[in-house]
């Protein structure tokens, strides 16, 4: 029993990390591009990236351990412990995809202001 525990509680743990990470990547997004400097929000989004697909594979992996302990549970009690993970770690993997997105664009206005600086350059 105390192995079930154990299981449970490193489970949580990687899911309330992965939660934390779901709702950096929110702010991250919800952030103007224009306002901000555009280095360091790439470096946070691709930080946010790994993270995310990093406790999303620990938390798929501490789901599969804990439902397998659960020998004596119920169908709809192990069916209940998989919808969560695997509704958590695809809003992740959602998030992962609006991030990269996020990156392009504000790679795109880099090279929009470089070229607007160069444009500006030759009327001088």
């Amino acid at each position: 029993m105390s192995g079930i525990s154990y299981l449970k509680g490193i489970r949580t743990r990687y899911r309330n990390s992965l939660e934390k990470e779901v709702s950096l990547c929110m702010d991250i997004l919800s952030q103007d591009i224009e306002n901000t400097n555009k280095e360091e929000e790439i470096t946070k989004s691709s930080k946010c990236i790994k993270m995310l697909r990093l406790y999303c594979e620990k938390v798929e992996l501490q789901s599969e351990k804990y439902v397998s302990a659960l020998q004596d549970g119920t169908p709809e009690e192990i069916e209940k412990i998989l919808d969560e993970d695997c509704t958590i770690c695809e809003k992740a993997m959602e998030f992962c995809v609006s991030l990269e997105e996020h990156i392009k664009r504000i790679r795109q206005g880099f090279e929009r202001d470089e070229k607007t600086d160069i444009k500006q350059v030759d009327q001088v």
